[in-house]
């Protein structure tokens, strides 16, 4: 029995050694190419290039050589586990290091052949299979840059955006210069009202802020005003001038369906002697009218009349010059801007400010009598106006005009001349007209306003027309009567 176990294990033994030696050969024959391929890789880091995914075979080698099977001592080759799925491994980069000793297998991440290591119990890994190219690691793609109220952007220079420190100061730069060229340092209307001596009074018609003018309420007579400048020279003497302007919501008379026309686009003014433009603005106007001007940037009556201000030294003169205001120039707030050029055609900014042409409703007749003359019951009486301006005052034909800076409607009342009433009916009934517009009638007593509303400036005829239901008496006999004119505003025309 014992010579028989040494039989057997004797040809079991050669069996073994000859499998040991084909193994071995074939892992040197696997790993002199990877060894060559080690020597001659370049060094660099090249882009991992995701490979084909291969299951290894328990019969099958890495690279496709024939795999023995395992034997007692030799390398093992993995088997897959039963019943557990397959994982995908993850790539990952190593520089590739020379093997050692023959049939060592190569590590992970070399650009040999991988031997994947068996997992104990679990599933088995996954072989990669590439053609040897080099491998790179990736570069990620920057994220895009998100705004939000948490993580604000500052962009700083060259159009790029980055975060910046809060409140890091951003340096700033000026250059001061000399003040050069004149200035109008205040302007100011008031009315042409002048003393014994010739010199301005500094007064308006109104005591609210700026200036406040009425119109002369007479037929054809115009407001007349002063427009100045306080104007600092500075090389010589200055050339002033003021530009008007009519309200920018109103019609005027001339052109009533046109706004903010000018009333006067260049008024020369001309310098008072200094001691007068003193005494007219730091005495008569600072201390009686003193909401009169407009004043340049932060300057008032103390900076300029303060002693040795450049006022009162004489580097400073007020300019005047005056303007007609027509009596049917529209109420509203007539704009002003002056502005003056030195000897050196430096010219200053403009300094602008405006004066108000108050409201005045009014009407002029030239008429101071009415006459209907012989008049029969049952009979209408007409006393037929003209256009023509009468003077002195006298009997009809009656003409009428707007004389104030509104527009107007003409309001008539009569009494009955004493022909009282039959029952609860008046003895006469009365009708006016203005122009060519449809008459109106009233009765006695009773205020009523004319069809037509006259314009600025308007004059027209005024008619009139009686007629009497009956007389007291059927003897003849002279009556007398009275009629009161009043007028009211109406709306200015809108500008188109």
């Amino acid at each position: 029995m014992l010579s028989t176990s040494k039989k057997i294990f004797t040809p079991l033994s050669i069996i073994l050694v000859i499998c040991q030696l084909v193994l071995a050969s074939n892992f040197l024959l696997t790993a002199t190419p990877a060894t060559a391929e080690e020597e001659t890789a370049p060094p660099d880091t090249v882009v991992v290039e995701t490979p084909e995914e291969t299951l290894a075979s328990p019969e099958q080698s890495v690279g496709g050589l024939a795999s023995p099977e395992p034997s007692e001592g030799g390398p093992a080759s993995p088997e897959p586990s039963e019943g557990g799925p397959v994982e995908t491994p993850e790539e990952t980069l190593a520089s590739p290091e020379p093997s050692e000793g023959g049939p060592a297998a190569t590590e992970p991440g070399n650009t040999g052949l991988a031997s994947p290591e068996p997992s104990a119990g679990g599933p088995a890994q996954t072989s990669l299979s590439m053609e040897g190219d080099p491998l790179v690691t990736p570069t990620p793609d920057p994220e895009p840059l998100v705004c939000t109220e948490e993580t604000p952007v500052f962009v700083i220079g060259g159009g790029s955006a980055s975060s910046a420190p809060v409140n890091e100061p951003i340096s700033l730069d000026l250059e001061s210069l000399p003040l050069v060229g004149p200035r109008v340092l205040a302007l100011f209307a008031m009315d042409n009202n002048k003393d014994e001596s010739g010199k301005y009074l500094g007064t308006d018609n109104d005591s609210a802020l700026g200036a406040q003018f009425l119109p002369s309420s007479q037929y054809q007579v115009n407001k007349t005003v002063a427009v100045c400048a306080l104007v600092m020279n500075s090389a010589g003497a200055s050339t002033v001038t003021a530009s008007l302007s009519y309200p920018s919501t109103i019609a005027t008379s001339t052109a009533p369906t046109a706004c903010g026309q000018k009333l006067n686009p260049e008024l020369s003014l001309t310098a008072l002697e200094p001691s007068a433009g003193q005494e007219l603005f730091c005495q008569k106007i600072k201390n009686s009218n003193n909401n009169l001007p407009t004043f340049y940037d932060a300057m008032n009556f103390d900076t300029l009349c303060a002693p040795g201000s450049e006022f009162m030294a004489g580097s400073a003169q007020v300019y005047c010059a005056e303007q007609n205001l027509a009596y049917n120039d529209p109420a509203g707030d007539y704009a002003l801007a002056i502005s003056a050029t030195d000897s050196a055609g430096r010219l200053s900014p403009a300094l602008e400010g405006s004066f108000k042409y108050l409201e005045l409703t009014a009407y002029a007749v030239d008429f101071d009598n009415i006459s209907y003359g012989p008049v029969q019951p049952h009979t209408p009486k007409v006393i037929v106006g003209d256009t023509t301006w009468d003077t002195p005052l006298g009997p009809n034909p009656a003409t009428v005009s707007n004389v104030g800076n509104t527009r107007l409607r003409l309001v008539v009342k009569q009494n009955d001349f004493g022909l009282g009433k039959t029952g609860p009916n008046w003895n006469v009934s009365y009708s006016a007209k203005i122009g060519d517009s449809d008459f109106v009638s009233y009765s006695p007593d009773t205020p009523t306003a004319l069809a037509k509303t006259m314009e600025l400036g308007e004059t027209n005829s005024l008619t009139f027309s009686i007629y009497v239901f009956d007389f007291p008496t059927d003897t003849t006999a002279s009556y007398a009567g009275e009629m009161f004119l009043t007028a009211e505003k109406s709306d200015f025309l809108p500008c188109q």
